[in-house]
């Protein structure tokens, strides 16, 4: 996610951590478990995560952490009430547990209590809360093991918001799903309106299924945040769209220098 926050872990991979190539060092909140050192303890430094190696990516979550090895399987750590660690269980785990079926993965994004895996074909996987159509499989049920989201090809890049997902293709297009806000400052799908497809819960709006981002071709990079998304363009320009509470988007009265 693009907005770190207080129950959040930060993880990095690291070729030394704990003497072992490639593992990983996390600090910060651990209430759940999400630095992966088998306690509880906050940290103020970082520390190894527990029994990691082949590190090649590293994903902080809310409460949740994830890592992407060489051999392209995922190990998760932390809370798991709804499902996050993909392990089939809603089971905590205060060191890193494999996520099921899982193979292939090229990159990996944790968004608020549910996380995202690209594969090498283009196919996207999520896993963890749904109640905003965060996994994008068209359905309402929280998964405790990782399912397709539904329709996406020939996906570059994947970021996961707090309660929405975004992607790139291929083609320099972006696809999102997920949470749109209530109508007074949704947005954060970028379909052009913060009304729907659909109500999801308390009369929010979201889309359970991914929807194109209008307007926006030779895209290169994307990047989800809490209310808000960032893409680059191939000509050097960044677009922004969703809550705009604090500036975010970057407009008139925004010092990016």
């Amino acid at each position: 996610m693009g907005l770190a926050l207080v129950l959040a872990a930060t993880a990095i991979f690291s070729p030394n951590a704990a003497g072992a190539p490639n593992g990983a060092m996390a600090w910060g909140g651990n209430e759940f478990g999400q630095l992966g050192t088998g306690l509880r303890s906050n940290s103020w430094l970082p520390i190894a995560v527990s029994s990691l190696s082949g590190v090649i990516q590293v994903a902080a979550g809310h409460d949740h952490s994830l890592a992407l090895l060489s051999d392209g399987k995922v190990m998760a750590w932390g809370a798991n009430g709804v499902g996050q660690l993909g392990d089939g269980s809603l089971e905590p785990s205060l060191v890193p547990v494999e996520v099921k079926g899982l193979q292939e993965v090229t990159a990996i994004s944790a968004g608020k209590k549910y996380s995202l895996a690209l594969l090498s074909d283009g196919k996207v996987m999520a896993w963890g809360l749904n109640d905003y159509g965060q996994l994008g499989d068209g359905g309402k049920a929280n998964s405790d093991v990782p399912v397709e989201v539904k329709g996406l090809r020939e996906v570059h890049a994947i970021s996961a918001g707090q309660k929405f997902a975004d992607v790139l293709l291929r083609n320099g297009t972006v696809k999102s799903w997920g949470f749109n806000g209530p109508v007074t400052q949704g947005g954060e799908l970028g379909i052009g309106t913060p009304i729907g497809p659909e109500v999801c819960v308390d009369g929010n709006q979201c889309s359970r299924v991914p929807v194109p981002v209008v307007g926006l071709s030779g895209a290169t990079a994307v990047s989800a945040g809490f209310t808000h998304s960032l893409v680059l363009l191939s000509d050097g320009t960044v677009m922004a769209w969703g809550g705009d509470s604090y500036l975010e988007l970057g407009g008139p009265g925004t010092n990016l220098d």
